[in-house]
């Protein structure tokens, strides 16, 4: 496929080159275009091929950790600042970093940089490593001569990400735990410890309740038909993962989610600080307002709030401003609409976005833990369940036959 080098303009008037992979020039344009930006100029430079980038094909389709490229993000930053010139730097951080994927990425990057690449075109290589904001944000930071400081903000963001991901894996480490040892706990008393009880009710002409003959007929499933158990089990699971990852699916769920008592309230307050964070920093950073908007709307993490950005980036096309289309919708908050409503009013919606964004932290916070207290007494009554039924299903039983015993004993 061919590489063009473009030559565009931003809203700002700014002047952007750089190169990217399209089929063909008016391919590039119209990319372009939906960017927001107004070419200038498109040349192609030669075509992509295995010969140039040997390990450019596996390096596309490969994923980094977010530890790992937090801290590469986090030592460009160092290095920039330091004043050391990119290609050296990112010769230094190929060298040193442990991940085998991040070495080849960063190997290939140095090659398009030494063919004459610009840095977020070398990035936009690799989409499974870095997103659609990452590109942006690098391209304004290198249209503004501010690189360092953009990749600082990047750093930041992509710190808060892993930080909300930790705190939500701690808060539910604990029950994924106990609910995993229930299971097997089940398991193994359907499959080991109930099987000798039946045969022993059986032969006592014991009465057995719903519950003992179902366990028996899940105990019998198991042991005779376990495969078709597999199939359908894994046939279900695959099914419900390619449900949702159609558009009807992810529409479907994204917007269930939000509705989900405790956790729809968290997931939209997450939503909502990351909506904030990403608009503010791509603003500070230079990114013109219509390609911050379309970032942020990939970004968010829920298709029916995207949805809703994609309609506020229409407005704001249309010269309606954030404020007044944000009012008409359902998903923001009132806080939300009076900080951008200032914001539009002072000139200083970047700041008002973070002071916003912050609040969200605190309440996406209070609501982590709020979910751990609350899961504490759902896990206490799901185990009782579970005891009960098998207690149902065992000892209830035996006291029949207990009972059975003593009768017979009195006469």
């Amino acid at each position: 496929m061919p590489v063009y080098r473009y030559k565009v303009r931003d809203a700002s008037g700014q002047a952007i080159t750089g190169t990217v992979v399209m089929e063909s020039p008016e391919a590039t344009a119209r990319h372009l275009e939906e960017k927001g930006y107004l070419p200038i100029s498109i040349e192609e430079e030669g075509a992509v091929s295995a010969m140039l980038k040997p390990s450019s094909f596996k390096s596309r389709f490969a994923s980094v950790g977010d530890k790992d490229l937090n801290f590469f993000t986090r030592q460009m930053v160092t290095l920039t600042k330091a004043g050391i010139p990119l290609l050296a730097g990112l010769q230094t951080l190929g060298d040193q970093t442990t991940s085998g994927t991040l070495k080849q990425v960063i190997s290939t990057a140095v090659s398009d940089l030494e063919r004459g690449e610009t840095f977020s075109s070398a990035l936009s290589h690799h989409p499974r490593v870095f997103s659609e904001l990452y590109v942006a944000m690098v391209r304004a930071g290198e249209a503004t001569g501010q690189l360092d400081e953009i990749l600082s903000r990047l750093a930041e963001l992509g710190e808060y990400d892993s930080d909300v991901k930790s705190k939500i894996k701690t808060a539910t480490f604990y029950p994924k735990l106990i609910v995993s040892i229930m299971f097997l706990a089940f398991l193994f008393i359907t499959t080991f410890v109930l099987p000798r009880f039946a045969s022993f009710f059986q032969q006592a002409g014991v009465e057995l309740l719903w519950t003992t003959k179902f366990l028996l007929w899940l105990n019998f499933a198991l042991r005779h038909y376990w495969f078709i158990v597999v199939a359908v089990v894994g046939a279900f699971v695959f099914g419900v993962r390619y449900f949702l990852k159609t558009r009807v699916g992810r529409n479907l769920w994204d917007m269930v989610s939000l509705k989900i008592p405790v956790f729809g309230t968290l997931f939209h307050q997450f939503a909502m600080s990351r909506f904030s964070r990403i608009l503010s920093v791509t603003s500070r950073s230079g990114v013109p307002i219509l390609e911050s908007l379309e970032l942020v709307s990939h970004a968010v993490g829920n298709v029916t709030i995207s949805a809703e950005v994609l309609r506020l980036r229409e407005s704001v096309r249309r010269g309606e401003g954030l404020s007044k289309p944000m009012a008409q919708g359902k998903l923001f908050p009132p806080i939300v609409i009076r900080m951008v409503a200032v914001g539009e009013e002072t000139g200083k919606l970047d700041e008002l976005l973070l002071r916003v964004s912050e609040y969200y932290d605190f309440e996406v916070d209070n609501a982590i833990k709020k979910l751990t207290i609350l899961i504490e007494p759902i896990l206490l009554i799901v185990l009782g369940g579970m005891v009960l039924f098998l207690i149902l299903s065992i000892f209830v039983p035996l006291l029949r036959f207990y009972t059975q015993i003593a009768a017979g004993k009195g006469r």
